[in-house]
């Protein structure tokens, strides 16, 4: 497995992904391409032999980051494919001169609440039913 920047002809599969992932933000593969195009955004893909298996999203402005999208798809769990995509883009993200990264994640996504309390995440706000009945965490780290 090998983390990559994404690619425009890689849009298509990382909708796939997305739609393996009923967590994930739900993005068109419109959208997708949008973001691999935004100068802002960082977008990085995990790839095994020729297959797309994940893909990591954020997007800085200045020395601020947000991760808008994460996702690995349904059967490639709990194999470090999440925690290299996430290390992969802390790095790009430091050469970018970020110094803070926030995301947004279901409370009750434990799997994702995991993974970023282990890179050092920790929660800052929580919003209240804002995936309808269920509450969105914020967290934060400082680089």
């Amino acid at each position: 497995m090998k983390i990559i920047p994404a690619d425009p002809a890689g849009a298509g599969a990382l909708r796939e992904i997305i739609k393996s992932r009923p967590q994930s933000a739900d993005w068109t593969e419109e959208q997708v391409l949008a973001e691999i195009s935004n100068p802002a955004s960082v977008v990085l893909a995990a790839e095994e032999g020729e297959k797309l298996i994940g893909f990591i999203s954020a997007r800085a402005v200045m020395e601020s980051a947000e991760i808008d999208n994460f996702a690995v798809i349904a059967g490639y769990s709990r194999r470090g494919i999440g925690t290299a995509l996430i290390e992969n883009l802390f790095g790009v993200l430091r050469d970018k001169g970020v110094k803070e990264i926030t995301l947004e994640v279901n409370e009750h996504n434990n799997a994702a609440v995991s993974l970023y309390k282990k890179q050092g995440f920790k929660t800052a706000a929580k919003r209240t039913r804002f995936y309808g009945n269920e509450d969105a965490l914020i967290m934060r780290l400082e680089l």
